[in-house]
């Protein structure tokens, strides 16, 4: 079975990194997807030989550092990867990878950390923590709503969500039925 792991993004360090780094040693052939990847500070968990980044990866240092200005360009980058040849994808998300794009014959599960939590109940905290206001108040709002009704048709993509689980449970639910 061919299989392959996408996360959000290989950016630090934390609790979701951790879930794969497990998914990684379950299924350790698997490549990895992701939208944007600093060697420096994951490099030594996620070497680069293992990681596929989308278009995203490709801009500027300066722009790929302020990676919150992508947000309009993340759902699009994250549909555009191909996953034809895997039997298996397992998404591994809190904001953008359960809304990967799979063919009918590849199975696509996805263990959601937590949804996309700024698009949805924390909207206005994430307004405030990241002060925009003024000109930037303008785009928000729609930007907002193209994210949750983005989110909201990707959530019907994958064929089965695990959330905090156990590894066997994991692996359960990975075998091709």
């Amino acid at each position: 079975m061919k299989v392959a792991l996408v996360h959000d993004f290989l950016l630090k360090l934390g609790g979701a990194e951790r879930v794969l780094k497990s998914l990684s040693n379950m299924f350790p052939k698997a490549p990895i997807y992701t939208l944007l990847y600093d060697e420096s500070k994951v490099g030594h968990i996620f070497p680069k030989e293992k990681v596929i980044t989308s278009k995203l990866q490709k801009l500027p240092a300066f722009i790929r550092k302020r990676y919150r200005y992508l947000l309009p360009e993340m759902p699009k980058a994250i549909e555009e990867f191909d996953f034809e040849e895997f039997d298996l994808v397992i998404s591994s998300s809190t904001a953008f990878a359960h809304g990967i794009i799979t063919p009918i014959k590849t199975k696509h599960i996805c263990y959601c950390h937590s949804p996309m939590r700024y698009g949805w109940d924390w909207a206005n905290e994430y307004q405030k923590e990241n002060n925009i206001s003024g000109l930037k108040k303008l785009f928000y709002a729609p930007l907002m709503k193209y994210l949750r009704q983005w989110d909201f048709l990707a959530s019907d993509r994958p064929d089965k969500y695990v959330t905090g689980e156990r590894e066997e449970r994991i692996r359960a639910a990975c075998r091709v039925h």
